[in-house]
């Protein structure tokens, strides 16, 4: 299909009237998709979001333990232990992530 001249109008009026002229299954397909899209976008920040809130309770946690402690040793290894943890669950959590968006990705892409 040939794209319209901007000399047609302004660049909303052109895509109107180029979204107009496509076939209506086309239409939907990228409608489809584009709620897919929206919807895996959701879930990721989800993730993110409930990762987060995990992080900072334990960040709490430690944080007060540390306060806590006997010692300057104990209060060292319950940061060293916590950054471990934090490191690992970064990881986990970075791989849960890209597995979903790779889902997103197929899942926004099927109907197209």
């Amino acid at each position: 299909m040939e794209m319209p001249s901007p000399a047609c109008g302004t660049r909303p009026a052109i895509w109107f009237r180029v979204m107009t002229n496509w076939p209506s299954a086309a239409r939907t397909a990228w409608s489809i998709a584009g709620a897919a899209y929206g919807k895996g976008l959701e879930a990721i920040g989800g993730e993110w979001m409930s990762f987060a809130k995990k992080m900072l309770d334990g960040n709490v946690q430690v944080t007060k333990a540390a306060l806590g402690a006997k010692s300057l040793n104990e209060a060292l290894d319950l940061q060293s232990s916590f950054a471990r943890r934090s490191y690992d669950g970064l990881l986990a959590q970075s791989t849960k992530v890209g597995e979903l968006a790779t889902k997103v990705a197929q899942d926004a892409a099927e109907p197209i």
